[in-house]
């Protein structure tokens, strides 16, 4: 165990398309073969009402998800303006019915751009070597995903990737390895995303039944009783139904690993988009999933949510189910940088209430030198090393 130190860490509007969901995500139909009714409907709203470039190739990315599930075979599209319903959600759920904000799926299309462009850019091997020589970068990426910067080099590899993307979903499959790593890091997001408000839409019951990692192996039960003591934080108790969505959206995240251990991809470095979509993941747990209006452009803020498990704690199982079974550290770069300084900000905030220490469980998935940090160490880049000690 270790004791918690303070560190400075297009189409009109309520049309209903009919889109068959496979895993190849074509449509192919007989003339006259009529669709069958959708199991799902997405409502997918526009802020302001004007389309995005990216449309098509978000649909496709959200039949990729929701087949993750063998409940869902068809799902339907309606593109209406967001209006008072949605108020200031990313997404919230009905039966049968997700409704998400397009400015929310267009930020993760646009972010997982930037960080395949600035990884080649630089042309680092390996995560590690790219997080040392682009501090900060899920940070960079959302700036540029939220337009506070711009790049022409990265637009022109967005509109590369959304071609071929958008291909795809005419049955033409895409060797490009560009397109193949955004596909991967968007519905990485999107399972974590998505997942979670399809627990909601099948009446609170998760669509894909097999545990993940962190309910076989304990993890999310050890989470839920820090959170109910007073070990880490100040007690609270989260909403019973945001927590069965929680777990849903890691069976999700768990379905996508058995689908990519399924499907080898000999000329994409998985261990880069796993750790940089685990970032991205962490980044939009903890600052909101699209930019907030009621923030100065470019600001970013540890955002409260009670009704949950607190963020670190959802950062640190949606981490590690992305990261899979692919050894330790689980969680490490970015998303530990971020998992730390969530912790340190949610304990300070307890006062007196909380007795700040971390349990083993909770290391367990952390680099060993979070621990040595914490423990007096100083910190450094190597304190979040993705590299075993």
């Amino acid at each position: 165990m270790s004791k918690v130190a303070q560190c400075n860490i297009g189409s009109t509007a309520g049309l209903v398309l009919l889109v068959a969901v496979i895993l190849a995500v074509s449509i192919q139909r007989s003339p006259g073969q009529e669709l069958a009714p959708p199991d799902m409907v997405l409502i997918l709203c526009r802020d302001g009402g004007a389309p995005s470039v990216w449309e098509r190739a978000e649909v496709f990315a959200l039949a990729r998800t929701l087949s993750l599930s063998d409940k869902v075979k068809h799902i339907g599209i309606k593109r209406p303006t967001c209006g008072g319903e949605i108020g200031d959600a990313t997404c919230f759920a009905v039966p049968k019915q997700i409704q998400c904000r397009t400015a929310a799926l267009d930020r993760i299309m646009r972010a997982g751009t930037w960080m395949i462009s600035e990884f080649k850019k630089i042309g680092a091997k390996s995560y590690d070597e790219f997080r040392l020589l682009h501090p900060e970068a899920v940070l960079a990426a959302f700036r540029y995903a939220d337009g506070i910067v711009t790049d022409s080099k990265v637009d022109r590899l967005a509109d590369r990737i959304r071609h071929e993307e958008e291909s795809e979903s005419a049955g033409s499959l895409s060797r490009d390895a560009d397109t193949q790593t955004h596909k991967l890091m968007v519905d990485f997001n999107l399972a974590a995303l998505i997942g979670h408000e399809s627990a909601h839409a099948f009446g609170e019951s998760c669509p894909i039944a097999d545990d993940q990692r962190a309910e076989a192996e304990g993890l999310a039960d050890n989470l839920l009783k820090v959170q109910l003591g007073a070990m880490l934080f100040c007690p609270r108790s989260p909403e019973v139904i945001e927590v069965r969505a929680g777990l849903c959206a890691l069976r999700h995240i768990h379905a996508l690993n058995q689908r990519i251990a399924s499907r080898p991809r000999a000329n994409i470095n998985l261990d880069y988009v796993r750790h940089a979509a685990a970032d991205m993941v962490a980044f939009q747990l903890l600052t909101g999933w699209y930019e907030l209006a009621s923030l100065p452009r470019g600001r970013y803020v540890l955002l409260p949510q009670k009704q949950y498990l607190y963020p670190a704690f959802r950062v640190l199982l949606m981490a590690s189910e992305i990261h899979g079974s692919n050894g330790r550290p689980a969680v490490c770069g970015e998303a530990a940088s971020l998992f730390v300084h969530s912790v340190q900000e949610t304990f300070k905030a307890c006062g007196d209430k909380a007795g700040g220490i971390v349990s083993d469980e909770i290391l367990a998935q952390l680099p060993a030198g979070v621990e040595q940090s914490w423990n007096g160490k100083p910190w450094t880049d190597q304190s979040l090393s993705c590299r075993p000690l």
